[in-house]
């Protein structure tokens, strides 16, 4: 009799130690030991051709059971709003009928999302998941996805960040597939054989540490892994495409790009303090360096790039400031005082980066024994260590980047022998303060100094011949500016988000002043025009705050939106000369009273809307003027002028004569 007790307990040991491996492994009791809950507790939808979903649940229960058929309808649809805002139901049985699972509210009141579920039972007979359905549900942390899945929307689990799985159906990596797993818990996953594409934002700020990707992997979309926890990673070859940020502010510290890719960026390996090494097993593709450009984005760390002495696509020792190396090779690059330098041809010298850590950095005027010439392209780019940079006499030329956002940097010295300053040269560095330009020279590129924030008063020796667009594009605590006297153009966006620029001189030689030249730039109250002035560029003077404007004869067109919301503008003098106005030319300039015609009314052109309706527009918002014109002007009764009204000058209601404005000049 204990003999056969003994056995009898030891069956019922090995069922529950079973059934506490079950309950380990996440599995719940099996579907059938489940009782199917009340029908009357569920609200049934009716969808298209009779197809019928169950959308709320107003029972008690935690686990729950969905009927395949209430009411005598048969449910082949699961709406997930059945439970998300239910804060009881932990767990949800689904019947075989549901072959669809949606959410019908499409993301409404996502922040009102209270649901408890923690998990749910999905049968084989569901084929397809729409758009959001489980958006948000944080509590989630258990579901079964059926391999027979054929077709899933985007952002199926975004936000659930408590869901945790690492077989993942290949119908979830498609080009819709945008970030079906955001913000999700998943620490590692494998991806399937066939799978051609991990999605836009796929894993973007979820808690993936390690994935296995498949052999038939092509692109790495946008984003995919951004901000996320991945630490490694084994590109498979045959990939073809790792898209803009695709690794973005991970956790990598190394990665080795197959032969086959033929489109990567530089920012695909961007925002990364601790990445250090990327290796390129082939030639660099043309599209891994941006064009050069103002909003060019800054690499958190100037990582080492690894490249067999033979590939194509980079330069030798740097590339966009990036450190080069070789895979097959022992060749250093040329050092000396921590400045790597290149010799050319004619016997000089361009330091092309900085290999020190000093707050103090001053560039000699030989290296080698030969005189430097030049700063090379991106040579301090990004650098958050120098305070103060010297550079010596024999110096002509600084390139493009070459101080880029250097984060620290604050005074410099500029030899006498200077003549160029390179594209986006000193961009961004926002401690910068009021550099002394030499009187040697002669050209400042494009966006030379954008976004320098400690810029406040600058002087442009009269040396300077040409100064390129948007040179202090979003210099927001500018207050002066002091052009040469010489200069013919006023560039496209030079001031442009100057916000505190006050007083800057247009010369009298200028003829054209370029699109945006002064716009947002909001104290500007006054410029006076030159008399050579041919061409007033697109939104000119947007939103400053000019009073009056009076235009010499020789002005022949004002592009649109020119005085765009320059609300305390009162009075504008147009020349007999004038010969275009765009249709939106006074748009919201709302304290506009007087505008004065020397001549006949210039044709105006009607654009399509700024704002890209379908529509046109013929006359500008908010906008009554008085028109004023001497005797004989022609033109005043086009669809545009006939709108406003008009006034004879010399007459009962036109005050000035025309010697008054004449004598202006």
């Amino acid at each position: 009799m204990k003999k056969s007790l003994c056995i009898i307990l030891s069956i019922l040991m090995l069922f529950a130690f079973v059934s506490c491996k079950s309950d380990e492994n996440g599995e719940s009791s099996s579907v059938s030991e489940i009782s199917e809950t009340p029908s009357e507790d569920f609200m049934v939808n009716t969808l298209e051709n009779e197809v019928y979903s169950v959308y709320y649940y107003h029972g008690g229960d935690e686990i729950i059971k969905i009927p395949a058929e209430i009411d005598g309808k048969r449910i082949t649809v699961f709406d997930t709003r059945t439970v998300k805002y239910n804060g009881k139901v932990k767990e949800i049985y689904l019947p075989e009928t549901i072959e669809r699972i949606i959410d019908g509210g499409l993301y409404s009141f996502d922040d009102d999302n209270t649901s408890a579920l923690e998990k749910i039972h999905l049968p084989e007979s569901v084929k397809t998941i729409e758009r959001g359905a489980f958006r948000n549900f944080k509590n989630l942390n258990q579901i079964n996805l059926p391999a027979s899945l054929e077709t899933v929307g985007d952002e199926i689990f975004a936000g659930c960040s408590s869901l945790n799985i690492s077989d993942i159906p290949a119908a979830f990596f498609s080009e819709k597939g945008y970030r079906n797993f955001a913000g999700t818990g998943v620490t590692h996953v494998n991806v399937p054989e066939g799978v051609t594409v991990i999605p836009e934002l796929m894993f973007f700020e979820s808690s993936i540490k390690t994935i296995s990707l498949p052999s038939t992997l092509k692109t790495i979309a946008y984003g995919a892994f951004g901000k996320t926890n991945l630490s490694e990673i084994t590109l498979p070859n045959g990939l073809e495409k790792i898209d803009e940020r695709a690794f973005y502010d991970s956790k990598l510290v190394s990665a080795t790009v197959p032969a086959s890719v033929t489109e990567i960026y530089e920012d695909s390996f961007g925002g990364m303090y601790d990445f250090k090494k990327l290796v390129f097993e082939g030639d660099v593709p043309e599209k891994f360096s941006y064009q050069l450009d103002h909003f060019i984005s800054v690499p958190a760390s100037m990582f080492e790039i690894w490249v067999k002495k033979s590939a194509s696509g980079v330069t030798f020792p740097r590339f966009c400031g990036f450190p080069v190396r070789y895979t097959d090779s022992d060749e250093q690059p040329l050092v000396e005082q921590e400045l790597e330098y290149v010799e050319n041809s004619d016997g000089s010298v361009t330091v092309v980066g900085y290999l020190g850590s000093e707050y103090i950095l001053t560039v000699p005027e030989t290296l080698g024994g030969k005189p430097v010439t030049a700063i090379g392209e991106y040579m301090l780019r990004a650098n958050n260590d120098v305070i103060q940079l010297t550079l010596h006499e024999g110096v002509k030329t600084i390139g493009d980047f070459a101080f880029n956002s250097a984060s620290l940097l604050k005074k410099v010295t500029l030899p006498q022998t200077l003549e160029t300053i390179g594209e986006n040269a000193f961009g961004s560095c926002v401690k910068l303060e009021n550099p002394v330009l030499p009187e040697s020279l002669k050209t400042v590129k494009r966006y030379a100094f954008a976004g320098c924030d400690a810029l406040t008063d600058f002087v442009f020796p009269e040396s300077v011949e040409t100064i390129g667009e948007g040179v202090f594009d979003n210099c927001h605590e500018l207050k002066t500016a002091k052009l040469p006297s010489s200069l013919n153009t006023i560039s496209d966006a030079l001031f442009f988000a100057c916000y505190k620029l006050e007083s800057v001189n247009v010369p009298e030689t200028v003829e054209y002043i370029g699109h945006n030249a002064f716009g947002s730039c909001y104290e500007i109250t006054e410029l006076t025009m030159p008399s050579t002035l041919k061409t007033v560029g697109d939104n000119a003077f947007d939103s400053t705050k000019i009073t009056s404007l009076y235009f010499h004869e020789g002005l022949e067109s004002i592009g649109e939106e020119a005085f765009e919301s320059c609300y305390q503008l009162a009075e504008v003098v147009l020349p007999a000369s004038l010969k275009t106005v765009c249709g939106w030319t006074f748009n919201q300039c709302r304290g506009l009273k007087k505008v004065t015609l020397m001549g006949d009314a210039p044709e105006v052109i009607i654009n399509k809307s700024p704002y890209g309706e379908d529509n046109y527009y013929d006359f500008p918002n908010n906008c009554e003027f008085t028109l004023y014109y001497y005797e004989g002007a022609q033109g005043l009764d086009s669809d545009f002028w006939s709108r406003f009204d008009q006034a004879l000058v010399g007459s009962e209601n036109g005050e000035d004569s025309k010697s008054d404005y004449e004598s202006e000049e």
